[in-house]
């Protein structure tokens, strides 16, 4: 497998010149777990706005924003 990640080409003392772990970040699935927080979200909303302000919908719906 080749390694097509970024390079550290002056490391600090300590520092690898290279990712040890491999890992190449993907953009489709930041693109889908960005849409499925996005409408976790706007599904907790809609049953806030429609049953009244219940607290776990709101909180469900900030877990939703901060989720990482």
């Amino acid at each position: 497998m080749d390694y097509n990640g970024p390079i550290n080409p002056h490391p600090k003392d300590g520092e690898s010149r290279i990712s040890i772990y491999l890992y190449t970040p993907w953009m489709g699935g930041a693109i889908a777990g960005v849409v499925t927080f996005g409408i976790a979200m706007v599904v907790q909303l809609a049953f806030m706005a429609r049953k009244g302000s219940r607290w776990i919908h709101g909180l469900l719906a900030f877990g939703c924003v901060s989720g990482r």
